[in-house]
C-alpha cells in the first residue's frame, strides 16, 4: 500500500486562508487599501468650513493643520482663525482611511474620511459655550 502525501494540499488550503484573511479592502472612496493599513496623513493641511447650524449668517472659515503621524497617532498644531485659535495643539488618530483630529481641549474636532493621501472631508463639531455649531470641512495636503 502507497503512502498519500497530505502535505501539498495542506498548504494549498492554507495558502488560500492566508490569501483570503488578509486580503484587500475597499473604502467607499474607491480608495483601494490593504486591509489595517494606514495611510500617511503627515503634512500641512488646510482647507474650508461651512457651518450648518448659522446657515442665515453664512458663517464659515478655513482652517491650517500641521500634522504628525505616528502610526495611528497624530499630533501637531491647528489653526481656526475665525474661532480665535492659533497653534493650538493638535491630537487625532487615523485608522485605514478614516481620519479624527482637533485641538488638545475638544473645542473643535473634525471626523472624516481621507481620499489617497492628500485629500480629506467629512463633518466638524465645535462645542465651545455658549456658541455650539457643526458643519462639513474638506481639505488638502500641500
Amino acid at each position: 500500500m502507497k503512502k498519500e502525501n497530505k502535505l501539498p494540499g495542506f498548504a494549498l488550503i492554507c495558502c488560500l486562508f492566508i490569501s483570503i484573511s488578509t486580503g484587500c479592502t475597499t473604502s467607499s472612496n474607491n480608495v483601494t487599501q490593504p486591509s489595517g493599513t494606514v495611510i500617511n496623513v503627515s503634512g500641512e493641511w488646510n482647507g474650508p468650513w461651512t457651518s450648518s447650524v448659522f446657515i442665515a449668517l453664512n458663517v464659515k472659515g478655513t482652517f491650517k493643520a500641521t500634522v504628525v503621524q505616528s502610526g495611528t497617532v497624530l499630533t501637531g498644531t491647528i489653526n481656526v482663525p475665525e474661532i480665535g485659535m492659533t497653534n493650538a495643539q493638535l491630537k487625532g488618530t487615523v485608522d485605514t482611511t478614516n481620519i479624527t483630529f482637533g485641538d488638545i481641549d475638544n473645542k473643535i474636532v473634525f471626523t472624516g474620511v481621507v481620499s489617497g493621501n492628500s485629500s480629506a472631508s467629512g463633518t466638524y463639531i465645535y462645542a465651545y459655550a455658549p456658541l455650539n455649531d457643526n458643519g462639513t470641512w474638506s481639505g488638502t495636503k500641500k
